[in-house]
């Protein structure tokens, strides 16, 4: 069986984290998590020193993603989703803690590429040096999207699964077995999740109905209005859905709240509001926005939203184990034409839809979006992030509506996930969150980037 990055639908659909960043935020404070860990299994005094160094993408963009916050949180035992986190160096002065964040622009260390197994180095790249008067502990890690990491040096098995079995390793084995054993694809992967991770199937399911209530809270926050850390955006949604209110629209209401409620999710997101990650919190807002906009049309009940849910996640493993879900590995393709296909395949299936109908919505999603590069202003995910959220979520109904209508893609969904793959690895890294590339380096985007982290820029980012 092939080495899956990815076994866990709620890799996938998850995790739930505060903003902006799945691999840049919520992967980083984990990696913190262990480094903590390892260090407090090896000596019973906290650690009175943190040296911090950030390769790569982290290392261009860490101010506006809130890395260095969110790997001080991560040493301080803090969980993604803790709001403290945001406040995190004023908690590890409290507990005496002298923190050193140093970014560095030097190439990784050979020893650290080797440990990869790669000829090139992650992007997300992080070591950690916690130290006290007895005790120094090195931890190297990467985050490698949605929230996930790997932990190579010391060498840590991550993840928590005693099994090599994943059923869902491309899309055409995912429609063979569900015509195989007439069962539908979100009952197969709720037994995949069960099989994976010895959880029953109703824990898996309150999990999932848990990720569905904070995407549900974090629309419902944005539409009253949030202001980003950086000032710079904010409050678009709550302007759409005055907007939809009024109802002189030009095209659908079901349009118009795809807009509103992808726009609000992701302004929460840029808030450092709590989101779910789906599959990284800088796409957060597309799953949600398509789910949340067709459930009344569609007049679809909570378990029928709640399936909606695991035929993404389905969907999305099959792209994350064949290609990319980071924009820092893969571009913003891999991000919001991700996450857009996997809404424009669960959309076909929840409005009755064929399982290859769905497959074509997915293709069809993806290939709108092949090429979409990652050039976050200011290295934040928040110009061009939030309405490119939009742009997914409905490129994902236009895509679900070709398909309903019995248009056919003519290249097979796994080619199109192994295209984006292709197109990922030959893109310029200025291209791949770095914020050195596209709109970032437009010559507004630089002067946001020198207001934001400027003297006069917002405290919080200072």
């Amino acid at each position: 069986m092939k080495n899956l990055k990815y076994k866990s639908i709620f890799d996938i659909i998850g995790p739930k984290m505060i903003g902006p960043s799945s691999s840049h935020t919520a992967g980083v404070v984990r990696i913190g998590n262990k480094a903590r860990e390892l260090f407090d299994s090896k000596t019973a005094n906290p650690p009175t020193q943190a040296d911090i160094y950030l390769y790569g993408s982290f290392e261009k963009t860490y101010k506006g993603h809130a890395t260095d916050v969110a790997c001080v949180g991560g040493i301080l035992g803090f969980e993604p989703h803790n709001p403290k986190i945001s406040n995190a160096f004023h908690y590890a002065q409290q507990e005496k803690i002298n923190i050193n964040i140093l970014p560095t622009s030097l190439k990784i260390p050979i020893d650290i590429m080797e440990n990869l197994g790669e000829n090139n180095p992650h992007p997300n790249t992080i070591k950690i040096v916690l130290k006290n008067d007895y005790f120094v502990l090195e931890v190297i890690g990467i985050s490698i999207g949605g929230g996930n990491i790997k932990i190579i040096s010391p060498y840590l098995e991550v993840d928590e699964f005693s099994k090599e079995y994943a059923v869902i390793t491309s899309i055409e084995n995912l429609l063979y077995l569900s015509e195989k054993t007439n069962k539908t694809i979100a009952e197969i992967t709720i037994e995949n999740e069960a099989i994976n991770t010895g959880y029953t199937k109703a824990q898996i399911i309150n999990t999932m109905k848990e990720n569905y209530n904070i995407m549900e809270l974090a629309i419902q926050k944005g539409i009253e209005g949030v202001n980003s850390i950086s000032g710079k955006t904010g409050y678009g949604g709550k302007i759409l859905y005055d907007y939809l209110k009024i109802g002189n629209f030009i095209t659908s209401e079901t349009f118009v709240k795809a807009l509103c409620y992808a726009i609000s999710t992701n302004e929460v997101n840029a808030a450092m509001g709590v989101i779910c990650a789906t599959p990284t919190a800088g796409s957060a807002g597309v799953i949600p926005a398509v789910l949340f906009s067709i459930k009344d049309k569609l007049k679809m009940t909570k378990d029928d939203c709640i399936n909606f849910l695991f035929n993404s996640a389905a969907f999305g493993l099959c792209i994350a184990n064949n290609a990319y879900i980071s924009g820092a590995s893969g571009g913003c393709q891999a991000e919001i034409g991700s996450a857009s296909a996997m809404a424009a395949a669960s959309t076909v299936i929840a409005s009755g839809g064929t399982n290859n109908q769905a497959a074509n919505a997915f293709s069809f999603a993806i290939k709108n979006m092949l090429g979409l590069i990652c050039d976050p202003v200011a290295g934040l995910v928040e110009i061009p992030c939030i309405t490119r959220n939009a742009a997914g979520a409905t490129n994902a109904l236009c895509a679900a509506e070709m398909a309903i209508a019995g248009m056919k893609t003519r290249i097979p969904a796994d080619e199109v996930i192994l295209a984006m793959k292709n197109v990922g690895d030959r893109m310029h890294k200025d291209f791949k969150e770095t914020g050195r590339g596209g709109l970032a380096t437009t010559k507004t985007g630089m002067q946001i980037e020198k207001y934001v982290f400027g003297s006069n820029g917002p405290n919080s980012l200072k």
